[in-house]
C-alpha cells in the first residue's frame, strides 16, 4: 500500500498511479532513449515513472503535472536532480514543439487522453517517439485498420500522422487504485506530413464522416457536401460511392478528405 505520506489518487482528475516496476521499466526501455536526449513526461503522478527516466544516462526529463498536490510533492522529490525540471503544465492545451524534445512518454489520464493525443499530433510530430498508455479500447481503435468495427476517425488522424503499435498490455493491478478497464501501451513513430488530419475542419469532418458510418460514402457526403458535391467529390478520387467509411484506406482518405474541404472551401469560404 502507498504511503499516507504521497498525494492520494484523486478520481475527479482521473488518477490511477502506475506502480509495477516491472511495467514501468518496459515503458522506458520502449523510449529507445540515446544519451542527449530531451524527454517530456506527461502526468508525473507520485514520480515513479521519472525516477527511472532521471537515471538515463545523458538525458534531461522534463514533467508536465497539472495536479497541485502532486506538483508539489514531485518538486519536492526531485529537488536535488539536476536534469529533472517540473511544470505545472496542462498537456491538453500545451503547444509540444516549444519544449523541443526528442520523446514523450506518459500513463495518461483516459479521461483526457484523446485531448493530449490530439495535442501531440498537432504539435509534437517533429519528436522522434511517444510512448503512452491508454484504456486498451482506445489503444485498439488507435491501432486499427480499415474493414474493422474499430476503424474510426481516430485511427485515420493518428496513423495519417504517425505510426502507431501495441507493445504490450497491462493488468489492472499494475495501479493504485486498480482501474476497472484494461491498459495498453502504444509506441508511435510520429510523422512530419499528416497536417491534413489534424487541422480542426478535417477533424470535424472526419468525425460527421463516421458520424454514418452504417451509411454508403455516397449518402454520408450529400448530408455534408449536398448530391453535387458528393459525386463531384467521389468522381475526382475514384473511390466507390457504395463503399462506406470503414471500408476506406489510409490513401483513399486523404483525397477523400482533400477533394472535400476543397469542395467546401469553393462553395463556402474558408471553414476552419
Amino acid at each position: 500500500m502507498p504511503s499516507t505520506t504521497l498525494p492520494p489518487p484523486s478520481k475527479a482528475w482521473g488518477q490511477n498511479y502506475l506502480q509495477n516496476r516491472g511495467v514501468i521499466r518496459r515503458i522506458v526501455e520502449q523510449l529507445e532513449a540515446r544519451p542527449g536526449d530531451r524527454i517530456l513526461e506527461i502526468g508525473g503522478g507520485r514520480g515513479a515513472l521519472t525516477m527511472l527516466l532521471a537515471e538515463l544516462p545523458g538525458c534531461e526529463v522534463t514533467v508536465l503535472e497539472p495536479h497541485p498536490p502532486s506538483f508539489e510533492n514531485l518538486c519536492s522529490l526531485f529537488s536535488s536532480a539536476p536534469n529533472v525540471t517540473i511544470l505545472k503544465a496542462d498537456a491538453t492545451t500545451v503547444d509540444f514543439s516549444s519544449f523541443q524534445a526528442h520523446l514523450t512518454v506518459g500513463n495518461l489520464p483516459y479521461n483526457v487522453s484523446s485531448r493530449i493525443l490530439t495535442a501531440l499530433l498537432r504539435t509534437g510530430r517533429a519528436q522522434r517517439r511517444w510512448v503512452l498508455m491508454f484504456q486498451r479500447e482506445m489503444a485498439q481503435r488507435i491501432v486499427s485498420g480499415p474493414n474493422s468495427k474499430n476503424f474510426g476517425a481516430l485511427s485515420v488522424a493518428v496513423q495519417a500522422a504517425s505510426v502507431p503499435k501495441i507493445v504490450f498490455n497491462v493488468s489492472p493491478g499494475s495501479f493504485y487504485p486498480p482501474p476497472k478497464v484494461e491498459s495498453s501501451v502504444v509506441a508511435f513513430t510520429p510523422l512530419e506530413e499528416g497536417d491534413l488530419f489534424v487541422s480542426e475542419e478535417s477533424r470535424v469532418f472526419l468525425q460527421d464522416l463516421f458520424g454514418f458510418r452504417r451509411k454508403t460514402l455516397q449518402r454520408s457526403l450529400t448530408r455534408l457536401l449536398g448530391e453535387e458535391g458528393a459525386l463531384r467529390c467521389l468522381t475526382e478520387v475514384g473511390v466507390d460511392g457504395t463503399k462506406r467509411p470503414e471500408n476506406l484506406t489510409l490513401e483513399e482518405f486523404k483525397l477523400l478528405i482533400s477533394s472535400a474541404l476543397h469542395y467546401r472551401r469553393l462553395c463556402y469560404g474558408d471553414l476552419s
